[in-house]
This record gives structure tokens, C-alpha cells and sequence, in this order.
């Protein structure tokens, strides 16, 4: 997993938000729905996987295998370090 930090979610606001930052290389050579390898050169913009049949847009594959490597966090739904557990947020 990437590096994880928090920052002001809006100027001004007293609220947090959590990012973590992931590499995304590679990410949309791999199937989100079932993890296997399938390279592609730049030009093909969409992913089609022999494996499992999944079918969508090069950068939607992508985008969701980003989100799976960051944690599976996204538009504020931060996870808080250590896991899924209810607990409050770490605060600077």
C-alpha cells in the first residue's frame, strides 16, 4: 500500500480527510474483477479479459485497480490506519 497522510479536505474547514498515495503503473494491465495479467499496448483503449470476461474502458480498469491498491478508500470513505475498525480518525 502507498503512503498514507491526512490534510485539510477544504480550505477552511475543520473536517480531515485521508489520502493515500499509490504507484499507478502498470494498473490497467491488470483485470480489476480478477487480477490476471493482461498487457496491452497504449492504443487499446479497452480492457477485455480472457480469464473472466470483464469488459470496460482501459482507464476505468485502471482506475478501479488504483482505488483497490490505495485500500479501497475514496471521496472522503477514508479507512482508518490499522484496518476497517470503528474507530475515530487520527487527528494532527
Amino acid at each position: 500500500m502507498g503512503h498514507r497522510s491526512e490534510y485539510p479536505a477544504r480550505q477552511g474547514c475543520t473536517c480531515w480527510a485521508s489520502r493515500v498515495e499509490v504507484n499507478p503503473a502498470g494498473t490497467s494491465h491488470i483485470c480489476a474483477r480478477c487480477g490476471e495479467s493482461v498487457p496491452k499496448r497504449l492504443a487499446v483503449r479497452w480492457h477485455s479479459c480472457p480469464y473472466c470476461g470483464c469488459e470496460l474502458h482501459r482507464d476505468h480498469n485502471a482506475a478501479l485497480n488504483i482505488l483497490k491498491k490505495g485500500g479501497g478508500t475514496a471521496f472522503g470513505e477514508a479507512l482508518p490506519l490499522g484496518g476497517p475498525q470503528n474507530r475515530e480518525p487520527h487527528r494532527l
